[in-house]
């Protein structure tokens, strides 16, 4: 059977991922990097859009603000080569 991972306490996960994906984000040396931060960006968009009481704006902003670091990510490590 197929599960999705679902957080117990979401706020907590969230606060802790989002850490974690902007780490991971600021750690990025090679575009292959910044591909594993994408997945896990995804990863976090499925399931919080899956949650109660995520309002669709806020998780849109979201989205933004982290393919807009994932941008700029690219365009450093373009720039550094």
């Amino acid at each position: 059977m197929n599960y999705i991972f679902r957080p117990e306490n979401y706020k907590d996960w969230a606060k802790s991922a989002i850490q974690k994906i902007g780490k991971t984000l600021d750690s990025c040396t090679t575009i292959e990097h910044v591909d594993v931060s994408k997945r896990m960006i995804d990863n976090f968009i499925i399931i919080t859009a899956l949650e109660d009481g995520v309002q669709e704006e806020e998780l849109e902003s979201l989205m933004r603000l982290f393919w807009l670091k994932i941008d700029l990510k690219k365009q450093s490590i373009f720039e550094t080569k």
